[in-house]
């Protein structure tokens, strides 16, 4: 990220511009998203909530009403010191010095066999009354017709590598973590972290956004019972972790066979 916004540079939009271009970026967008600017992302409506609330005598939160409140979403303090490995200082990227761009972030986890974003904090249920989210769908949508996607992430639109890094920052801490037997911080979900750099040509009428999209995938690692001492909720966890790790093997595996037939196929024509 660093090299991405330094190489940006002064073509990146600043906070305001990037408020106003919302619309049209929200317009291309094909997996239904609510798109926000990092400034929005951080302050009310994410953060009125958890100002208005007043501790209790024992430190619980509590509503105006007396009610018992969510826990509040985890407001990030940005790192006092930036990552310096590995030294990318003499890297840049090339861009067109006559367009204009905007970084968008995204992230979400898989966690037994359901999708949650990791940038929309949990809510409470009015008939259960327990603080959870709500799964997210992977489906084709009517501006992405031919293919499926996650519907209905919350975006973040970036103007600077220390909002990017307090945005990662903030998902982070929203992912499933346990301790086990194995691992004292064991991920119990497999993480997505989406990155996406859209440009378009400066001019009095400006034209659409295009660009591209980098994901990093985060796997969660596979697991023995034995080893790591699961039992209820988080040894379910280890059995989808494990079944999920093993479909993908197959399908890579069944990508590398459909690649040497190709190869070997084509060497033999010719």
């Amino acid at each position: 990220m660093d090299v991405l916004f330094r190489s940006i540079g002064e073509n990146i939009l600043d906070p305001n511009a990037a408020f106003t271009a919302q619309d049209s970026l929200q317009a291309i967008d094909g997996a239904e998203s609510s798109l926000t600017t990092a400034s929005h992302f951080f302050d009310p409506p994410f953060r009125d909530s958890v100002a208005s609330r007043a501790p209790s005598r024992a430190g619980t939160p509590m509503l105006s009403d007396g009610l018992m409140s969510p826990p509040p979403r985890r407001i990030t303090v940005r790192p006092s010191a930036l990552p310096q490995l590995p030294d990318v200082s003499n890297i840049d990227i090339s861009c067109d010095p006559s367009a204009e761009y905007v970084v968008i972030i995204s992230m979400y986890e898989v966690h037994n066999d359901r999708i949650y974003d990791l940038l929309t904090p949990a809510v409470k249920s009015g008939a259960t009354k327990e603080v959870r989210r709500r799964p997210l769908l992977f489906k084709s949508t009517e501006l992405s017709p031919d293919r499926k996607v996650v519907a209905g992430l919350r975006k973040v639109i970036c103007s600077s590598y220390n909002e990017a890094l307090t945005v990662v920052e903030t998902g982070l801490q929203e992912r499933r973590v346990t301790g086990t037997g194995s691992n004292s911080v064991s991920s119990r979900s497999h993480g997505f972290f989406v990155f996406e750099v859209k440009k378009r040509t400066r001019s009095r009428r400006p034209s659409l956004w295009e660009g591209n999209k980098f994901t990093i995938v985060d796997l969660a690692g596979s697991e023995r019972a034995r080893e790591a001492k699961t039992a209820g909720a988080t040894l379910a966890e280890a059995g989808k972790i494990n079944e999920s790790l093993m479909y993908l093997g197959q399908c890579l595996q069944t990508q590398s066979e459909a690649a040497s037939s190709s190869k070997a196929s084509h060497r033999s024509n010719v």
